[in-house]
């Protein structure tokens, strides 16, 4: 198990779960919901219908949080090396905070991904 997995994120996994099962986007089975970043749901739900065993779900989840967070690293390097050197991102690579929210389950390690990649792409127009 994961032990910096918030409890927010096991709203995201009952309500994948639920959309996997065909029942809409609900946590109790009654009621809908939208609360919820529907991209990494889209996600999750994706999981949900491969992996259905709660624990190997969560080391899935677990995994692609890991890489999407490895790559949103890169993508910072890439974005700062030419002004900042090439050792200023490890800032970024080392911090815990960040590493907590990105293992944490929710949506942070796909949003930061998305931004840099877009930032990166902005840059390299300019």
């Amino acid at each position: 198990m994961n032990p910096y997995i918030i409890d927010d994120a096991y709203y995201y996994f009952v309500i994948a779960r639920h959309v996997a099962a065909g029942q809409g986007p609900t946590f109790d089975g009654l009621h809908y919901t939208s609360g919820f970043h529907p991209l990494w749901l889209f996600i999750c739900t994706g999981i949900a219908l491969v992996v259905h065993d709660p624990y190997h779900f969560i080391a899935v989840i677990t995994g692609l949080c890991l890489a999407l967070h490895g790559g949103s690293c890169w993508l910072f390097y890439r974005l700062l090396r030419p002004y900042a050197g090439p050792y200023a991102p490890l800032a970024f690579a080392l911090a815990p905070n960040l590493w907590l929210m990105a293992l944490s389950g929710m949506e942070f390690a796909l949003a930061m991904f998305l931004l840099l990649a877009l930032l990166n792409v902005l840059e390299r127009r300019i």
